[in-house]
């Protein structure tokens, strides 16, 4: 999910971009009678106050900015530094990979590390730390829990937003057969997404790999590079 989170941003940036864009329904400009063109001309000065984008280079300088901390690129925190911040195992279970990557595309800057852990008994856990940069000041597009209060629960799933050591935390589990699939993502600092999916994992070992992660650390990172 996380590794492809990046592009989904950007693509749903562009389609807003592009569909705010848009040009006359008819791709013509409708002719002016002369007098009253100084009306038109004082309806053209209003729209240029309003800033609206008169072009596609116009919108993606204004996204830019909207989605950059006070209008300033950061630099995200180097992957390399995050992937240390992950457990090198976790009860029962080995790290069979670890990845990162820094990503970057129209001024916007991210970076995030992930790591993959397995057991014996087909249990699964993936650990990703992500940077926001760029993006820190956008509200998480792609987390949209953060704007909602959720408390949901059946016999065999339970989705519901929360506090995880004091920050704002979303957590959803799921039965499906023999399959219990379990996904949480913790916000620290406005900027930094902790998010861990685990299959078949057991309670011990989700809460291992949702400690192992040092909180602190991250939250006082959450300026780094403005």
């Amino acid at each position: 999910m996380t590794k492809y989170y990046f592009l989904t941003i950007l693509m749903v940036a562009c389609l807003v971009v592009f569909t705010g864009c848009g040009g006359e329904e008819d791709g013509t400009d409708e002719a002016v009678p002369e007098e009253n063109m100084a009306g038109h001309e004082d309806a053209n000065e209003n729209e240029s106050e309003n800033d609206e984008p008169e072009s596609v280079a116009d919108a993606m300088q204004q996204m830019q900015e909207a989605m950059s901390s006070n209008g300033e690129a950061v630099e995200p925190v180097d992957f390399r530094v995050l992937r240390d911040m992950l457990p090198e195992d976790l009860p029962g279970m080995e790290r069979t990979n670890t990845e990162g990557q820094k990503s970057g595309a129209m001024g916007i800057k991210m970076s995030e590390a992930q790591a993959t852990y397995q057991g014996e008994d087909n249990s699964r856990v993936e650990i990703t730390i992500i940077d926001m940069g760029t993006m820190k000041s956008a509200a998480m597009m792609g987390y949209a829990w953060l704007m909602a209060e959720i408390d949901r629960e059946s016999d065999t799933s339970y989705e519901r937003t929360t506090k995880y050591k004091g920050y704002p935390a979303y957590e959803k589990m799921e039965q499906r057969g023999n399959t219990e699939r379990f996904e949480s993502q913790v916000v620290v600092g406005e900027r930094f997404v902790v998010a861990i999916e685990a299959n078949n994992a057991t309670e011990a070992q989700i809460e291992e790999a949702r400690e192992s992660i040092d909180y602190d650390d991250l939250e006082s990172r959450k300026d780094e590079g403005t």
